[in-house]
């Protein structure tokens, strides 16, 4: 079972930070768009050990979520 196999039920659950690929689950992209996006500088992310990471704040500001809201997915 991978980390991304369970359903997240909300926002508690989410790691701090994640890889690109959750992010665009998470915001419903799909993951060219996303990366596109973070090498435009139109998505705040910071590339770590050479993988792009994404903050959760920064996914939550952009759907306007609370840490106690339920996720949608």
């Amino acid at each position: 079972m991978t980390k991304y196999e369970r359903p997240i039920r909300n926002w508690n659950e989410v790691p701090l930070a994640f890889d690109v690929y959750f992010a665009a689950r998470l915001l419903g992209f799909s993951y060219d768009k996303l990366r596109r996006m973070i090498k435009r500088g139109d998505f705040p992310a910071a590339k770590i050990g050479g993988e792009w990471r994404v903050n959760k704040s920064d996914v939550m500001e952009i759907l306007g979520c609370r840490p106690n809201d339920r996720l949608s997915q």
